[in-house]
């Protein structure tokens, strides 16, 4: 459904086509948006409790071919989260080879 710009306040000076704006999600998905049956792999990083348990699960998680942009950012996350440097260090040297390889 849309709903006119005018009861956001948006102003009476707007074009024809651009007096409502979609309300609803627009389906989109495109190669880069993250792969649903992966959330274990995200999940289970972020539930490391130590830098070392991240990394053995993160490169277990690459062998089994189980990663993608997303499970490298969970597992940076992670990383920041808990003030891991050296390991997201390691993460993003992970992620490169991945890319490259």
């Amino acid at each position: 459904s849309t709903r006119p710009l005018e009861s956001c306040g948006a102003g009476d000076n707007m074009h024809d086509d651009q007096r409502g704006f979609n309300l609803s999600p627009a389906p989109f998905r495109n190669k880069h948006s993250r792969r649903d049956d992966l959330w274990p792999e995200r999940k289970e990083l972020q539930l490391s409790r130590s830098s070392k348990e991240l990394l053995r699960r993160l490169r277990c998680a690459q062998q089994a071919g189980r990663v993608d942009p997303s499970v490298f950012g969970a597992a940076m996350q992670r990383c920041g989260q808990s003030y891991w440097w050296e390991a997201l260090l390691d993460v993003r040297k992970l992620q490169q080879k991945s890319i490259k390889g």
